[in-house]
Parts: structure tokens; C-alpha cells; sequence
């Protein structure tokens, strides 16, 4: 039975108070505020043509919310297997399980390609609905796939049920000008000498608050500095099938908390709609969390004419991932042959590796493609000149370990009630509380 003292009253006051507006905001516009570039002008040269002329023919099916980007990769594919149509049906990013259960449950045809994204993709493999690409008659070879990829490619069983698309290493993203204006450089070594801690992050956030009187923060609020802390802690936040919130997250909560409170990172996720995809422009914020999908997806898109004035560094505690599509080929597919070669050629080809990169601006899971010093080295005009693909391919192997669970999508809700509830004044320890309850009663047997 929960002890309702003064302080437990206060705290799930304000839980009821964000409740509402989590659901309706967070949930609702945490996707939506990611503006949407349109597909490259620029077409991919591949130069082989090994394997144009396959003799598989079929049409597959895709489920996927970014149909408009992936119209370029499956452009490319065609180049060497035209007899195989890709058919894209489009799910929305927060509808995706749902259509899965619904499909399971009215005896529709599931995809023969399913897109497990990282937050539902603890749920989604452990509903076993996918192939082991390591048995027949696909045969995968996992000695093909970049060894710190393999934990998020497999189910309990250890088989090999997808293959990573996309491997998301992260750092911070930030503003040159306004690291040149409050810390006198807006070189990213110099910056990462700065900043060789959590503390002396805060430290230099009260001085910019002070120098700009309010109207410049380090970060937006306690959701986008939590993207970097949760995901470089590696610690398990289920341990042995029970909750190990306390142990996990207590570190994370207390900083995020003083940061609240010396007014280092604002609180956006408290105002109105849009301020947050504004603030690329405007320059209200100094750093975001920045894996190698953000800066196409997201602050190119927010800040069209930024060209230039945009740099990435290392957060103190070093890099993270941040995101991540798995491609699995279903049980009840009637075309694996071909759902099993698109996946391969998308995956585990140079060919593939091009297209993905030049197109979308991902890394590929192909390990071979870390041997060419070149593959990633190219200049990002909107970072000055740094060359993201090649730091982000040479960060992956540092990136924390994550541990995948069927209750993540949940939990994570969970602890955004315990960030939005901090922002409002509740304190680290009450936060973690109601993280924690809110979690067992959705998931008793985790007690």
C-alpha cells in the first residue's frame, strides 16, 4: 500500500495534473515535431552491376511511417533486382504495433517486411513473429554484421530475427555562434576540453543564464537532456525480471534536476506547441542530443538556412545511440526469397551502403564498409565543414551498451511523467517515485 504523506500527495498531484497533458502532447507531438526532408536531388551512382538480373520475381510488402525517403533506396535496389516490386504501405510511427496486433488478431497478412523501431523493438520480438535469419533458407552470416549491432539484432533465443538499418551514435549538436559568444570558441576539441563533465556542464549553464538574463539556456528541457544521460547509462532498468529503477536512474534524475533548478536547461516541454522546432532558428538553445539521422531529419529541416553555423562534439560522458530500425522478415511471408534479398542487398552490400548513406544519411550495418577509411569521409557544409558520417562511424564502437526489454516503449512513458513532473517542481526523489509506481501498475509482476 502506498504511504499518501504530504510529500507522496504532492507528487502524484502533479502526475495527475501532466497526466493528460503527456498523453495528449508528448505522445502526440513528440513525432511530429521531427519536420520531414524531402528525398535527395541527387541520384546514387553505384558502378557494379553484379547480380542486375536476378531471376527472383515477387512483390513484397513494407510497413513503414517514412515511404517518401525510402522511395530513393528502393529506386536504387530496382537498378539491380527489377523483377522484384517493393509495395510500401504506409503505418504511422505511433500506430505501428497497433496495426500488428490488429493484423494478428483479424487474421490479416502481416508485411513481409516488418520495421521493428528501437523503442517498440523489445515488444515487437518478443511477440514471435519473426524468421531466424541465421537458419534456412536465408543463412545469414552474423560475422557480416558490425559486432556492437549484434545485441539489438536478437531475440531471448539469441537468433538473429533482423538486421539493424540504421545504427544511431550520438553526440551534441550545437550552435557555433553561441558557443563562440558564451565560451569563447566554437571548435568542437576546444568545447569538449570545456566540457569534461556533467559539472562543469551546469557550472558553464549558470553562467549563460546569467550573461544572457534568461534568454539562452544549454538545452531545451529535462526530456532532451535525459536522450544523452539514459542512453549512456548502461545500467539494466529491468534486472533478474524485476524493476531496478532506483540504481538506474537515480544518478540521471538528480542531475537533471539541478539542472532544472539553476535554470541550465529550460522547460520547454511545459509550453505551447512548436517552440521547440523554433528554437533551431531563433537560438535560444546552445546544444541538442544529435544521433546521425538528426541533423537531415531534424535540424536542416528546422533551420533551412543554418548552413554553417552548426557543430557536433562529444557530451561529457562520450558517445551513446540514440535510434534504430530493425528489418525482419515475418513467419507467415509467401515471399521470403525476395524479402530476404532486399534486406540483404539494403544491409549487408556496398551497393546498399551507398544508397542508404547518400540518400538518407545512415550508417550502414555492414561491417566490411568500416574497413574503407574514405566510405564516410564527407564534408558537411551545414557543420563547417566536419565530416559527420566518418565521426559518427568512428564513434559506434563506444557507444553504451543497451539492453533491450519488452516493457521499454511503457517505461519509457513512465519516466517521461517523472521528467515533466520535475519540471514542474517535484523533486528528483518524489520524480523517481512516481516513475516507479506508475511503472508497477502497469507491469505488477515486475515488483
Amino acid at each position: 500500500m502506498i504511504d499518501f504523506d504530504n510529500n507522496k500527495i504532492k507528487a502524484w498531484a502533479c502526475v495527475l495534473m501532466i497526466f493528460t497533458f503527456s498523453l495528449l502532447f508528448s505522445l502526440g507531438n513528440s513525432l511530429s515535431k521531427y519536420k520531414k526532408l524531402s528525398a535527395t536531388d541527387e541520384n546514387v551512382k553505384v558502378k557494379s552491376q553484379e547480380n542486375v538480373f536476378t531471376d527472383v520475381q515477387d512483390e513484397i510488402t513494407l510497413w513503414d511511417w517514412d515511404i517518401d525517403n525510402m522511395a530513393a533506396i528502393n529506386e536504387d535496389f530496382n537498378r539491380y533486382y527489377p523483377n522484384i516490386k517493393v509495395k510500401m504501405v504506409h503505418v504511422p510511427y505511433d500506430e505501428y504495433i497497433k496495426k500488428i496486433k490488429t493484423a494478428i488478431a483479424t487474421g490479416d497478412e502481416l508485411p513481409d517486411i516488418g520495421k521493428l523501431e528501437m523503442d517498440a523493438r523489445g515488444k515487437l520480438i518478443s511477440m514471435d513473429l519473426w524468421e531466424n535469419l541465421e537458419a534456412e533458407p536465408f543463412n545469414l552470416d552474423r560475422e557480416n554484421i558490425h559486432d556492437k549491432l549484434i545485441p539489438l539484432c536478437v531475440n531471448e533465443e539469441g537468433q538473429v530475427i533482423g538486421i539493424e538499418s540504421g545504427p544511431g551514435p550520438a553526440g551534441l549538436a550545437y550552435r557555433r555562434d553561441l558557443a563562440e559568444e558564451y565560451f569563447g570558441t566554437d571548435d568542437p576539441k576546444e568545447l569538449e576540453k570545456i566540457f569534461n563533465s556533467w559539472n562543469a556542464f551546469i557550472l558553464k549553464g549558470m553562467e549563460v543564464n546569467q550573461k544572457s538574463k534568461g534568454k539562452v539556456f544549454m538545452m531545451s528541457g529535462a526530456e532532451d537532456i535525459y536522450t544523452v544521460l539514459g542512453n549512456q547509462n548502461s545500467a539494466q532498468l529491468i534486472k533478474n525480471g524485476k524493476l531496478n529503477i532506483d540504481d538506474a536512474l537515480i544518478e540521471n534524475f538528480r542531475i537533471i534536476k539541478e539542472m532544472i533548478d539553476k535554470k541550465v536547461i529550460d522547460r520547454l516541454e511545459l509550453q505551447e506547441p512548436n517552440c521547440w522546432q523554433d528554437s533551431f532558428e531563433s537560438g535560444r538553445y546552445i546544444f541538442y542530443p544529435c544521433a546521425n539521422w538528426y541533423p537531415k531529419y531534424v535540424i536542416k529541416a528546422n533551420d533551412p538556412k543554418g548552413k554553417g553555423r552548426w557543430g557536433f562534439m562529444l557530451p561529457p560522458g562520450g558517445p551513446y545511440n540514440w535510434g534504430g530500425s530493425l528489418f525482419s522478415i515475418s513467419k507467415t511471408s509467401k515471399n521470403k526469397e525476395a524479402a530476404w534479398t532486399y534486406i540483404k542487398w539494403s544491409f549487408l552490400t556496398r551497393e546498399g551502403a551507398v544508397s542508404y548513406r547518400d540518400n538518407m544519411g545512415y550508417l550502414s550495418p555492414y561491417k566490411k564498409i568500416y574497413e574503407d577509411p574514405k566510405f564516410y569521409d564527407i564534408k558537411d557544409d551545414f557543420f563547417a565543414g566536419q565530416a559527420l558520417m566518418k565521426i559518427f562511424s568512428g564513434i559506434l564502437d563506444d557507444v553504451s551498451q543497451i539492453y533491450i526489454s519488452p516493457y521499454d516503449q511503457e517505461i519509457y512513458e513512465s519516466i517521461v511523467m517523472g521528467l515533466k513532473g520535475m519540471e514542474m517542481g517535484i523533486s528528483d526523489e518524489e520524480a523517481l517515485d512516481v516513475v516507479k509506481q506508475d511503472i508497477l501498475r502497469k507491469f505488477p509482476e515486475l515488483k
